[in-house]
Protein backbone atom coordinates (compact mmCIF):
# COMPACT_ATOMS: atom_id res chain seq x y z
CA UNK A 1 0.00 0.00 0.00
CA UNK A 2 1.24 3.48 -0.87
CA UNK A 3 2.00 6.15 1.69
CA UNK A 4 0.46 9.59 1.33
CA UNK A 5 2.38 12.87 1.38
CA UNK A 6 0.43 16.12 1.42
CA UNK A 7 1.89 19.16 -0.28
CA UNK A 8 0.92 22.17 1.81
CA UNK A 9 1.96 24.72 -0.82
CA UNK A 10 -1.59 26.03 -1.13
CA UNK A 11 -2.69 25.79 2.49
CA UNK A 12 -3.73 28.77 4.65
CA UNK A 13 -0.39 29.75 6.18
CA UNK A 14 -2.10 32.34 8.39
CA UNK A 15 -3.82 29.41 10.12
CA UNK A 16 -1.03 26.85 9.92
CA UNK A 17 -1.83 25.23 13.28
CA UNK A 18 -5.42 24.61 12.17
CA UNK A 19 -4.27 23.27 8.80
CA UNK A 20 -1.75 20.88 10.35
CA UNK A 21 -4.26 19.66 12.92
CA UNK A 22 -6.55 18.67 10.05
CA UNK A 23 -3.67 16.67 8.61
CA UNK A 24 -2.57 15.19 11.94
CA UNK A 25 -5.94 13.46 12.25
CA UNK A 26 -5.47 11.39 9.09
CA UNK A 27 -3.53 8.47 7.62
CA UNK A 28 -1.19 10.90 5.81
CA UNK A 29 2.44 10.00 6.56
CA UNK A 30 4.38 13.01 5.24
CA UNK A 31 4.16 16.79 5.12
CA UNK A 32 5.62 17.62 1.69
CA UNK A 33 7.50 20.93 1.57
CA UNK A 34 8.06 22.44 -1.90
CA UNK A 35 10.99 24.84 -1.92
CA UNK A 36 11.49 26.83 -5.14
CA UNK A 37 14.19 29.41 -5.79
CA UNK A 38 12.65 31.55 -8.55
CA UNK A 39 15.34 30.34 -10.97
CA UNK A 40 14.88 26.60 -11.46
CA UNK A 41 11.19 27.47 -11.69
CA UNK A 42 9.61 30.93 -11.82
CA UNK A 43 7.95 30.71 -8.42
CA UNK A 44 9.89 31.45 -5.23
CA UNK A 45 8.80 29.84 -1.96
CA UNK A 46 11.99 30.30 0.06
CA UNK A 47 10.21 32.40 2.69
CA UNK A 48 6.79 30.79 2.51
CA UNK A 49 7.26 27.98 5.03
CA UNK A 50 7.72 28.66 8.76
CA UNK A 51 9.52 25.41 9.43
CA UNK A 52 9.72 25.94 13.20
CA UNK A 53 5.94 26.18 13.40
CA UNK A 54 5.41 23.30 11.00
CA UNK A 55 7.69 21.04 13.01
CA UNK A 56 6.02 22.19 16.23
CA UNK A 57 2.44 21.54 15.15
CA UNK A 58 2.69 18.39 13.05
CA UNK A 59 3.07 14.77 14.15
CA UNK A 60 3.92 13.71 10.59
CA UNK A 61 7.30 13.13 8.96
CA UNK A 62 8.77 15.92 6.85
CA UNK A 63 9.47 15.33 3.15
CA UNK A 64 11.37 18.22 1.52
CA UNK A 65 11.47 18.74 -2.25
CA UNK A 66 13.97 21.29 -3.57
CA UNK A 67 13.15 22.74 -6.99
CA UNK A 68 16.29 24.85 -7.07
CA UNK A 69 19.36 25.30 -9.28
CA UNK A 70 21.91 25.05 -6.46
CA UNK A 71 20.60 22.65 -3.77
CA UNK A 72 23.61 22.55 -1.43
CA UNK A 73 22.85 25.74 0.52
CA UNK A 74 19.18 24.74 0.84
CA UNK A 75 20.07 21.25 2.01
CA UNK A 76 22.44 22.68 4.61
CA UNK A 77 19.78 25.08 5.90
CA UNK A 78 17.18 22.32 6.30
CA UNK A 79 19.32 19.74 8.09
CA UNK A 80 18.40 21.26 11.46
CA UNK A 81 14.75 20.33 10.92
CA UNK A 82 15.71 16.65 10.61
CA UNK A 83 13.39 15.78 7.72
CA UNK A 84 12.80 12.14 6.87
CA UNK A 85 13.46 12.73 3.15
CA UNK A 86 15.28 15.44 1.21
CA UNK A 87 14.93 15.35 -2.58
CA UNK A 88 16.57 17.56 -5.17
CA UNK A 89 16.49 17.57 -8.97
CA UNK A 90 18.75 15.65 -11.31
CA UNK A 91 18.52 18.76 -13.51
CA UNK A 92 20.19 20.97 -10.87
CA UNK A 93 23.56 22.61 -11.57
CA UNK A 94 25.66 21.16 -8.74
CA UNK A 95 27.61 17.98 -8.16
CA UNK A 96 24.89 15.38 -7.65
CA UNK A 97 27.08 12.85 -5.82
CA UNK A 98 28.32 15.42 -3.28
CA UNK A 99 24.77 16.48 -2.44
CA UNK A 100 23.71 12.84 -2.04
CA UNK A 101 26.62 12.31 0.38
CA UNK A 102 25.75 15.47 2.32
CA UNK A 103 22.16 14.33 2.89
CA UNK A 104 23.02 10.73 3.70
CA UNK A 105 25.80 11.74 6.11
CA UNK A 106 23.11 13.18 8.39
CA UNK A 107 21.04 10.00 8.43
CA UNK A 108 18.39 11.48 6.13
CA UNK A 109 16.91 9.58 3.19
CA UNK A 110 18.00 11.05 -0.14
CA UNK A 111 15.72 11.40 -3.11
CA UNK A 112 16.41 12.55 -6.64
CA UNK A 113 13.57 14.20 -8.52
CA UNK A 114 13.19 13.88 -12.27
CA UNK A 115 11.16 16.16 -14.55
CA UNK A 116 8.57 14.76 -16.99
CA UNK A 117 10.76 15.33 -20.06
CA UNK A 118 14.03 14.06 -18.53
CA UNK A 119 15.41 10.69 -19.64
CA UNK A 120 15.44 8.18 -16.79
CA UNK A 121 18.94 7.09 -17.74
CA UNK A 122 20.32 10.32 -16.29
CA UNK A 123 19.78 8.57 -12.95
CA UNK A 124 21.97 5.57 -13.80
CA UNK A 125 25.07 6.73 -11.92
CA UNK A 126 23.17 7.51 -8.72
CA UNK A 127 20.56 4.81 -8.14
CA UNK A 128 22.86 2.70 -5.95
CA UNK A 129 23.20 5.52 -3.43
CA UNK A 130 19.70 7.00 -3.13
CA UNK A 131 16.53 6.01 -1.30
CA UNK A 132 13.80 7.69 -3.36
CA UNK A 133 13.12 8.57 -6.99
CA UNK A 134 10.65 11.45 -7.06
CA UNK A 135 8.85 11.27 -10.42
CA UNK A 136 7.30 14.59 -11.44
CA UNK A 137 3.90 13.98 -13.01
CA UNK A 138 3.46 17.67 -13.83
CA UNK A 139 5.87 20.36 -14.98
CA UNK A 140 7.38 21.65 -11.70
CA UNK A 141 6.62 25.13 -10.46
CA UNK A 142 2.96 25.48 -9.56
CA UNK A 143 0.13 23.54 -7.98
CA UNK A 144 -3.17 22.45 -9.47
CA UNK A 145 -1.81 21.12 -12.77
CA UNK A 146 -3.26 18.19 -14.69
CA UNK A 147 -1.55 14.82 -14.22
CA UNK A 148 0.66 13.80 -17.17
CA UNK A 149 -0.48 10.30 -18.22
CA UNK A 150 2.91 9.32 -19.65
CA UNK A 151 3.99 9.09 -16.00
CA UNK A 152 2.70 5.51 -15.93
CA UNK A 153 5.11 4.56 -18.72
CA UNK A 154 7.98 6.23 -16.86
CA UNK A 155 7.15 4.28 -13.68
CA UNK A 156 7.25 1.01 -15.64
CA UNK A 157 10.59 1.90 -17.23
CA UNK A 158 12.14 2.88 -13.90
CA UNK A 159 10.93 -0.32 -12.25
CA UNK A 160 12.20 -2.41 -15.16
CA UNK A 161 15.61 -0.80 -15.54
CA UNK A 162 16.63 1.10 -12.41
CA UNK A 163 15.02 -0.83 -9.56
CA UNK A 164 16.91 -3.92 -10.67
CA UNK A 165 20.07 -2.04 -9.67
CA UNK A 166 18.63 -0.95 -6.31
CA UNK A 167 15.31 -2.64 -5.47
CA UNK A 168 15.07 -0.78 -2.14
CA UNK A 169 14.37 2.56 -3.83
CA UNK A 170 10.94 4.05 -3.16
CA UNK A 171 9.01 5.62 -6.04
CA UNK A 172 7.35 8.91 -5.14
CA UNK A 173 4.86 10.47 -7.56
CA UNK A 174 4.34 14.24 -7.37
CA UNK A 175 1.85 16.36 -9.29
CA UNK A 176 -1.83 16.20 -10.15
CA UNK A 177 -2.44 13.19 -7.93
CA UNK A 178 -6.11 12.72 -7.01
CA UNK A 179 -8.70 10.00 -6.48
CA UNK A 180 -9.12 9.55 -10.26
CA UNK A 181 -5.54 8.44 -10.95
CA UNK A 182 -4.43 7.14 -7.56
CA UNK A 183 -5.91 3.67 -8.13
CA UNK A 184 -3.74 3.20 -11.23
CA UNK A 185 -0.72 4.61 -9.43
CA UNK A 186 -1.20 2.16 -6.56
CA UNK A 187 -1.48 -0.72 -9.02
CA UNK A 188 1.65 0.44 -10.84
CA UNK A 189 3.66 0.11 -7.63
CA UNK A 190 4.01 3.71 -6.48
CA UNK A 191 5.29 3.87 -2.89
CA UNK A 192 4.49 7.50 -2.02
CA UNK A 193 1.72 9.61 -3.53
CA UNK A 194 2.14 13.37 -3.18
CA UNK A 195 -1.17 15.20 -3.35
CA UNK A 196 -1.62 18.92 -2.84
CA UNK A 197 -4.67 20.71 -4.18
CA UNK A 198 -6.91 17.64 -4.09
CA UNK A 199 -6.33 17.12 -0.36
CA UNK A 200 -5.92 20.70 0.87
CA UNK A 201 -9.18 21.81 -0.77
CA UNK A 202 -11.20 19.09 0.97
CA UNK A 203 -13.12 19.86 4.15
CA UNK A 204 -12.47 16.33 5.33
CA UNK A 205 -8.79 15.60 4.63
CA UNK A 206 -9.00 12.34 6.57
CA UNK A 207 -11.69 10.94 4.27
CA UNK A 208 -10.00 12.31 1.13
CA UNK A 209 -6.65 10.74 2.02
CA UNK A 210 -8.29 7.32 2.44
CA UNK A 211 -9.79 7.69 -1.05
CA UNK A 212 -6.26 7.82 -2.52
CA UNK A 213 -5.45 4.31 -1.32
CA UNK A 214 -8.11 2.42 -3.28
CA UNK A 215 -6.83 -0.37 -5.52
Amino acid sequence: MSDIAISILNCDFNNIKFELNRINDSIIKYIHIDIMDGHFVKKNTENLFDMKSICKYTNKKIDVHFMVKKPKIFITNFLKYNPDIISFHIESEENISKNISLIKSHGIKCGIAINPDTDIHTLNNYVKNIDVILIMSVVPGKGGQKFINSTFKKIKLIKKKLLKINPKIKLEIDGGVNNLNSKSLNKSGADILVSGSYLINQKNIKKASISLLKV
